[in-house]
């Protein structure tokens, strides 16, 4: 017969074994819960509007100028009327009734067409799949790189749920770069971490093919005086621009010029078919809240937030620049909420961005009760803000993620403000000038 003395520890191993297992059926069950989301949208897509309306329309545009670009010249890229020609073998795939209101030209240079034209070879759907795959790959490493930090959790589990938190898959879905754009601001921010700064802007120059994303972060580069990262930035923007004359040459690279501009030359009313009100900017929040908002109004008033967000940086920013501090991360994640709120066309997907700094925030031990609140709310917040209203919806409540954000912006300059002003009260504040100081950088 056992004493209390011998059954003490049985009791503790019993109740030790079934907390572990709670938290592993709860790991299950929310990694569940996240598939069904894009499941559900794509079987509810593929039976009412088929292949390249919603899913692989970006893809298929991307596909259509790959084709344009071999058979008109590059410059073609840019000319609505090629490209609607070549984009006419995926309406086959279209659902029955379903028919495309405009072409979109892609804003991108000539290189990203060279970067998509091996994946084109193998036509519209073998290409939507590769290329699906290969910004799942790229996704994946860079979530499992950062995933090496968490400790006491399925790593496993972690990279299958991240990849899942719908801003992902919503890019993955419409055919979105979305993996190459996330690997290069991961490398970008791990050289940063390891203070490369030269190798840090080379990386984050591939987000030239996509500007919104990056501006905020140069506006806090030249607030810190980062040449070294400014120099890779220059560089990388240089070969885009020097390919972009030699492929295209001057008439090429004025169309693509008047193509980005297109898609920010008004509020609303844009030169291309644009649907602010699922964006989850200022912008969208606005479209959405203020439907009859004109345009004069909405701009100046787009403007005015815009510009006061911006003037957050310094703040975010304030005190030294210490990319091995605990605080960097935080800094980071702080500056990409501004940049969702501020870019022009920012949608759901760009807030998959957020997943760098994130995890590198929810990898830090001990984890602070904030941190531990918003990893368990984040990757549930876009699926119960979903809409399903007839026949089907492709976007979740933009307008609820966007004040979400808003609100996490908010609530991380108080936390970093509250945290700086509690460092510079005391006589011999905290330097972080050595690697041991923070979690080491992932390889």
């Amino acid at each position: 017969m056992l004493s209390k003395d011998d059954a003490a520890p049985i009791t503790t191993l019993s109740r030790q074994s079934l907390i572990r297992a709670i938290r592993t059926a709860a790991r299950w069950l929310a990694l569940l819960l996240l598939t069904s989301q894009p499941v559900i949208i794509v079987i509810a897509h593929l039976y009412y509007t088929g292949l390249f309306f919603y899913l692989g329309i970006d893809w298929a545009m991307f596909w259509a100028a790959a084709r344009a670009f071999v058979s008109d010249g590059p410059a073609s890229v840019y000319n609505l009327e090629v490209l609607h020609r070549h984009l006419m073998p995926t309406y086959a795939y279209y659902g029955e009734g379903v028919t495309l209101e405009q072409v979109n030209p892609v804003p991108y240079p000539p290189l990203f067409q060279l970067l998509v034209l091996p994946f084109s070879l193998a036509g519209p759907v073998g290409g939507f799949v590769l290329w699906t795959l290969a910004n799942v790959a790229l996704l994946g490493v860079a979530i499992a790189g950062l995933a090496r930090r968490v400790q006491g959790s399925s790593r496993a589990i972690t990279v299958a749920a991240l990849l899942l938190w719908w801003p992902v898959p919503s890019g993955l879905l419409v055919g979105q770069p979305i993996g190459l754009l996330v690997f290069a601001f991961y490398r970008g921010y791990l050289a940063l971490e390891r203070r490369d700064d030269l190798r840090a802007g080379c990386w984050l120059g591939v987000l030239l093919l996509k500007p919104q994303y990056l501006a905020p972060l140069v506006l806090v580069l030249l607030f810190k005086r980062r040449w070294a990262t400014l120099g890779g930035l220059t560089a990388a923007g240089c070969v885009i621009l020097a390919s972009s004359f030699l492929i295209m040459g001057l008439d090429g690279v004025v169309a693509y010029v008047s193509t980005v501009l297109g898609y920010a030359d008004g509020f609303v009313l844009t030169r291309y078919k644009m649907t602010p009100e699922t964006m989850i900017s200022w912008r969208g929040l606005l479209a959405a809240t203020v439907p009859g908002l004109g345009e004069r109004e909405g701009q100046a008033l787009l403007a005015l937030l815009s510009l006061a967000t911006l003037a957050l940086l310094p703040r975010i920013w304030r005190g030294h620049w210490a990319p091995e501090s605990p605080r960097f991360a935080a800094q980071v994640l702080a500056t990409m909420f501004v940049t969702l709120l501020v870019g022009y066309d920012v949608h759901p997907h760009g807030a998959a961005f957020l997943l760098v700094p994130g995890i590198a925030v929810y990898a830090q031990q001990p984890r602070t009760w904030w941190v531990t609140v918003g990893a368990g709310l984040l990757p549930f917040l876009p699926p119960i803000t979903t809409f399903f209203p007839p026949p089907i919806s492709t976007a979740p409540g933009p307008s609820t993620f966007a004040w979400c954000v808003i609100l996490s912006l908010a609530f991380l300059v108080w936390h970093l403000g509250r945290e700086q002003a509690a460092t510079e009260s005391t006589r011999d504040p905290v330097r972080y000038d050595s690697p041991a100081a923070s979690i080491p950088p992932a390889t």
